[in-house]
């Protein structure tokens, strides 16, 4: 979302920082099968989720139409002025990751809905007097989720021991929650775009195959005897049979992040910075400078030190396609990945790759 766009529109993705404890709303969908909400500890202006998608939840009022239909009827909603959020406004919060609601009821911890329902419908609430209703809710203002059908009921974060994390449940006090810009308008862009956090796989063009690395966030948790020391980027081919078959492994799963702000999940434009982290390694494709040649690794962060920035280019620098800088990033659209602050300049790894959906 553009930082300089103060007020929060419908159809906007949004974070929930709450302040009580210090940390995210956030779901694992595709790991919990009771698709529990809680909250990720984190620091409020450097989140280190292992796929912000977790994080990121839509708002939209109650008596607009599902998103599915936003997007299908994408040319007139592009062109229409989209309505802001205001204080007093009744609204849904959908999970960017799973596409289900955040809903709660007085007796038990909240959770991801699958469809319509009373227990979905909140009231944005100031925290403070300055704003009252009909006021605009902006980027960082500090709201309250109050439920509508249990009267006098709010959202509020409860510390669960067994879990060591915090629950949302529904009490009569409530929890402040910060908001946070993910996506702006992101209800009606395109589903081609590809968006900061988006999962992807990089289909290579010159060496049919998918760009794969070996390797779990388990390693470093493990003793160093047990731990797995390559951790050099290779390339998983086409499975025998199965000429351009999508791959089952997770060593395929990348997530692209902006480099300013890694929550935001704007699109891509061609010329844009980038880090490309290795969903299963939760570390960073980089480039090693060894004794007798470059390496493409991963690596996290902190020792990659500016190594894994990269820059997304047009095919047509190269050839005659019709893809310029500033233009937005799509799916299945052929690029160069540029090493940036090395060296070597121009430092391409493979040639030329295809983004392709992941999971």
């Amino acid at each position: 979302m553009d930082t300089t766009v103060s007020s929060m529109f419908d159809g906007d993705a949004v974070l929930f920082y709450c302040l009580e404890a210090s940390g995210y709303v956030y779901s694992e969908p595709i790991s919990s099968e009771s698709n529990i909400v809680t909250v990720y500890p984190a620091k409020e202006n450097l989140p280190d989720f292992p796929n912000i998608n977790f994080a990121a939840f839509l708002i939209s009022h109650r008596k607009l139409q599902s998103v599915s239909l936003q997007r299908h009827n994408l040319s007139h909603s592009q062109n229409a002025e989209p309505m802001t959020v205001v204080y007093g406004s009744i609204i849904k919060i959908q999970h960017q990751a799973s596409g289900r609601y955040l809903a709660a009821t007085p007796n038990n911890s909240a959770w991801l809905n699958e469809g319509d329902s009373e227990a979905n419908l909140f009231r944005l609430v100031s925290s403070h007097q300055e704003k009252g209703w009909g006021d605009d809710l902006a980027i960082n203002d500090n709201i309250i989720l109050e439920s509508i059908y249990y009267k006098g009921y709010k959202i509020q974060c409860i510390n669960n021991p067994i879990e060591a994390r915090d629950h949302l449940v529904l009490s009569g006090t409530g929890s402040v929650f910060s908001i946070k810009p993910h996506c702006y308008k992101c209800s009606t862009l395109n589903p081609q775009y590809i968006l900061g956090g988006n999962v992807i796989m990089l289909s290579s063009l010159k060496i049919d195959g998918y760009v794969s690395v070996k390797g779990s966030f388990v390693n470093d948790k493990l003793p160093d005897q047990f731990k797995w020391s390559h951790n050099e980027v290779g390339l998983r081919r086409w499975r025998q049979k199965f000429f351009k078959a999508l791959p089952v492994s997770g060593d395929t799963f990348f997530q692209l992040e902006k480099t300013i702000h890694i929550w935001t999940g704007n699109p891509f434009v061609f010329g844009e910075e980038c880090r490309i982290k290795h969903l299963p390694t939760q570390q960073y494709i980089s480039v090693k400078d060894t004794s007798d040649r470059l390496k493409i690794v991963v690596e996290s962060m902190k020792k990659s030190n500016g190594a894994e920035l990269f820059k997304i280019l047009p095919t047509n620098i190269f050839y005659s396609v019709d893809r310029e800088i500033g233009d937005l990033l799509q799916k299945n659209i052929n690029s160069f990945i540029e090493k940036l602050n090395t060296e070597v300049p121009n430092t391409y790894f493979v040639s030329i790759f295809r983004f392709v959906s992941g999971f």
